[in-house]
């Protein structure tokens, strides 16, 4: 497990701290039933939003990695377009996600 949070952290940029290690240890000890499936697809998504100034990190209110963007400075057509992908990511991988329609945000659940 040592090695897969090593490689979540470095995949959203987090320094590897032991407090970021042990966020990091908690969700995933949640998850071990699809981790590991899930992070393997991580990149892809990564690749594809990172241009629309979007990122993956660790929530502060849930359990979880969250997916979020920069509202404030998009247009609504990039907006469109980051809705559009992480959709298409979590369908076409089976990922299940949360949304929260407030912060406009998701959470792998």
């Amino acid at each position: 497990m040592q090695k897969l949070i090593t490689i979540i952290l470095k995949d959203i940029n987090y320094a590897d701290t032991k407090k970021n290690r042990d966020l990091i240890e908690s969700i995933v000890s949640e998850r071990t039933n699809n981790i590991e499936y899930v992070w393997d697809k991580i990149p892809s998504l990564i690749q594809k939003i990172s241009s629309l100034k979007g990122f993956l990190g660790i929530s502060n209110s849930k359990q979880s990695i969250k997916i979020g963007f920069d509202r404030k400075s998009v247009s609504k057509e990039i907006n469109d377009e980051f809705h559009s992908i992480v959709d298409y990511w979590s369908k076409k991988y089976k990922i299940s996600l949360a949304y929260d329609w407030e912060k406009e945000t998701y959470y792998i659940n």
